[in-house]
């Protein structure tokens, strides 16, 4: 039979892409070594991993994982996985209950 598991909480780097303005930062966090850019993935931007080179567009994060490894994160998927680690749980989970009560209502948050 099936079980069910939760992600345990870990603390993760990283950073939002957003091309033509924190290009260098993204370089250097990916590192020259895992950097990739091609002619063919026009304002894509690569990352070699162990799995092979992943791309990133504009808007997608990049995450250092707890083993030091670096991949892409589409930003709808990052929000839902990860929260600022500064800001206390509660804090952030009244954010979010706001949020969700306004988004059902319909009002602009």
């Amino acid at each position: 039979m099936a079980d069910r598991y939760r992600k345990r909480p870990v603390e993760v780097e990283a950073i939002q892409r957003h091309r033509g303005v924190n290009e260098h930062e993204v370089k250097e966090f990916i590192g020259a070594e895992s950097y990739v850019v091609s002619s063919d993935r026009l304002g894509q931007v690569g990352i070699e991993t162990l799995e092979g080179t992943m791309w990133a567009d504009d808007g997608d994060w990049i995450i250092r994982g707890v083993q030091g490894e670096v991949y892409p994160c589409k930003p709808d998927i990052f929000e839902a996985t990860y929260e600022p680690a500064h800001i206390p749980f509660d804090a952030f989970a009244a954010r979010r209950a706001v949020e969700d009560i306004e988004r059902r209502s319909g009002r602009p948050g």
